[in-house]
């Protein structure tokens, strides 16, 4: 089976995420500091890609449970800042909802 992962991500503050396992890592490229951003909760669970929003700031999450499929995906979008979660996305049927 292929998966298609996603697991690195350079943002436009020089800030660069990755994702090992259920787990997002953030290195800050100009202090070289490294953050551990947030674990999912699921053992069953890992995250399946990352992409930064233009600014820098906001970090978006996908992650999926066993298979890498859009119908048991979520999308979790952080605030980096705060390191706490904005919002969170899920399939509901066939169409993605906010939770």
């Amino acid at each position: 089976m292929l998966l298609d992962l996603n697991l690195v991500s350079w943002s436009s503050t020089n800030v660069l995420s990755l994702a090992l396992g259920g787990t997002v890592y953030l290195w800050n490229a100009s202090s070289s500091s490294i953050v551990e951003l947030f674990e999912l909760d699921s053992p069953d669970d890992y995250v399946s890609s990352v992409s930064w929003m233009a600014d820098g700031h906001v970090l978006a999450v996908g992650n999926s449970l066993g298979v890498v499929q859009v119908s048991g995906g979520k999308i979790y979008i952080i605030q980096v800042s705060t390191g706490k979660l904005a919002v969170r996305f899920e399939y509901v049927g066939h169409s993605m909802e906010k939770v």
